[in-house]
């Protein structure tokens, strides 16, 4: 059986009898069952959404907590580069404001002393303008998957974040807006 990964959840082949199956959820939990019931996998794979404006915000505000004052953050393959807490935070603000409906994904985390990772998607509509170096037509249906490589400074707050992001268009939007 071949490592398989799903929304917030991996399919993990063990020793065993062949048949024996490990849900993990990205949290860390697992569900370990010959056939896993549906009703079980649901829930596991709850524990790694988050949907609505509000749950995002808040999971935002968080993330923004840990940058030192002087952080560096890019995403390449935008072109962007910022300096500085301030600007990150207002420049993250405005991608979410951009979002209608969003709902993250956390797929995989590693923390280390010096250096973490950290991948999710968030899944939403394009709302309003305000998501520099993306050029969708409002309306759109995206999901966004940001691998964020972190680099931590003494104190354990981030000091450099490079962001490897894929843009994919779920469903298109209208042009003519």
């Amino acid at each position: 059986m071949a490592l398989r990964r799903g929304r917030g959840w991996l399919l993990v082949p063990i020793r065993g009898p062949a048949a024996t199956r490990t849900l993990v959820a990205m949290d860390g939990s697992k569900f370990e069952s010959i056939q896993p019931s549906e009703a079980a996998a649901q829930s596991l794979m709850a524990r790694c959404e988050l949907a609505g404006q509000a749950a995002v915000a808040a999971w935002l505000e968080a993330l923004c907590a840990s940058y030192a004052d002087d952080v560096r953050w890019t995403a390449p393959r935008r072109g962007l580069a910022i300096a500085g807490r301030g600007p990150l935070t207002a420049c993250l603000a405005r991608e979410l404001a951009a979002m209608a409906d969003p709902r993250v994904c956390v797929l995989r985390r590693c923390d280390g002393q010096a250096r973490s990772f950290h991948e999710f998607t968030i899944h939403f509509h394009l709302a309003a303008p305000g998501i520099e170096g993306v050029s969708l037509p409002l309306g759109t249906e995206v999901e966004l998957e940001r691998l964020r490589v972190l680099t931590h400074d003494a104190a354990g707050r981030v000091a450099v974040e490079s962001c490897i992001e894929t843009w994919t268009t779920l469903a298109a939007g209208r042009t003519d807006r």
